[in-house]
């Protein structure tokens, strides 16, 4: 017997092998910024309703680049309640909007994978897909021009996106005019309110912060 079944394993047994060293791991990536006095918790993850908050919250990239250097973290608290679905964020360059959407996503993508998140606190929401747009350089091989790779990228988004997916859009359409950009992002943002899809938006059109409720 021992001879015939000495190859098998059991694959409820593999499979906890593989994933307990990604827990081990990521527990011990986030030991060093624990020592810092930054927090971490477990979060209330929930399908039911798309209330979400957290305090203390930071960039978890960030934070390890930081602590290794002895430097200081600055947290953000955020909370979508009723109606609210996006968060529109603007301001000026080096002012962290971009480095909140990392956040943002960073703390539903390890929340649904049962990790503790960087914050003191959070409810957070139980997605299907996870969407994001962020600026890349133009690819010239593909002849289509930057502002018409942003517009192909983000129909994609939105044609896979439900009302249960997390968006996460960052300066969209930086290479058009400011009348197109606005006129581009408003059709975008309109979109995922009428999907009710869970959202950061950055920007800096500050009309788009008073589309909706």
């Amino acid at each position: 017997y021992y001879q015939q079944h000495q190859s098998f394993f059991d694959p409820t047994v593999l499979g906890f092998d593989r994933e307990i060293q990604f827990y081990l791991g990521f527990l011990e990536y986030i030991e060093p910024i624990r020592r810092t006095g930054l927090k971490f918790c477990c979060p209330t993850v929930t399908s039911r309703d798309k209330a979400v908050h957290a305090v203390g919250a930071y960039d978890l990239a960030l934070a390890h680049l930081r602590s290794s250097e002895g430097a200081t973290v600055v947290t953000n608290d955020f909370a979508l309640r009723d109606a609210e679905r996006i968060i529109v964020i603007s301001g000026p360059n080096q002012g962290g909007k971009t480095t909140f959407a990392r956040m943002f996503g960073q703390l539903h993508f390890l929340g649904r994978l049962g990790c503790p998140v960087p914050g003191r606190e959070a409810r957070l929401f139980l997605y299907d897909n996870l969407f994001s747009h962020f600026e890349e350089e133009e690819d010239i091989r593909n002849l289509q021009g930057k502002l018409q790779d942003d517009l192909v990228r983000i129909r994609r988004i939105l044609q896979q996106a439900t009302g249960d997916s997390l968006i996460i859009m960052n300066e969209i359409f930086t290479s058009t005019s400011l009348e197109d950009a606005l006129f581009l992002s408003q059709h975008v943002l309109e979109e995922m309110i009428q999907l009710d899809a869970l959202g950061v938006c950055v920007t800096f059109i500050d009309e788009l912060s008073v589309l909706g409720p």
